[in-house]
């Protein structure tokens, strides 16, 4: 009997970060996703030794967003003298506190280049903020599930005190 398989061969991809992403032990952290019931996919970088369950040994970003990795990358990489492009990325390293950008001899600069950076989960996932020259963590991206967890809880304090609500158990309902 014959089963039909769906194959990946020459499919488009959009992990434009396939095979140049390094965690530190230097395991290549290969793309993959996941997809919710509703449809919406999200987009990972996953380490190898974490997928082949070695993640004990000296991993310090098993799993890691892929859109944070790659904007982070490609604004890097914008703001370099040549504009250096992806084709020009020989490889990148993600570390718990720096992301390392080694570019080709050839390209506009050869030195590598360090971001340092801040990690954060939200989940089950890990995300990246950029630190910038100041030690801020990027102010320009606020985290939008904290601010509407923020305004939720002034709106129960302000009916708490003004007496709309009598409890918390009310608020809860």
């Amino acid at each position: 009997m014959h089963q039909n398989r769906r194959t990946t061969t020459g499919l488009k991809t959009d992990a434009i970060l396939r095979g140049k992403l390094f965690d530190t032990a230097g395991n290549r952290m290969t793309p993959t996703h996941s997809r919710k019931p509703d449809g919406r996919r999200y987009r990972f970088y996953v380490s190898l030794a974490h997928i082949k369950g070695l993640s004990k040994h000296n991993i310090e970003v098993p799993r890691i967003s892929a859109g944070s990795i790659e904007q982070l990358v490609t604004d890097a990489l914008s703001q370099q003298p040549g504009a250096p492009t992806m084709s020009d990325v020989q490889r990148i390293t993600v570390g718990r506190s720096r992301v390392r950008i080694e570019l080709t001899p050839n390209g506009a600069q050869s030195s590598p280049i360090d971001l340092p950076i801040c990690l954060g989960r939200r989940g089950n996932n890990v995300e990246i903020r950029h630190v910038g020259s100041s030690g801020d963590s990027s102010a320009a991206s606020p985290d939008r599930a904290l601010l509407k967890a923020l305004i939720r809880a002034y709106r129960w304090r302000a009916e708490l005190e003004s007496g709309a609500c009598k409890s918390i158990a009310q608020i809860a309902t």
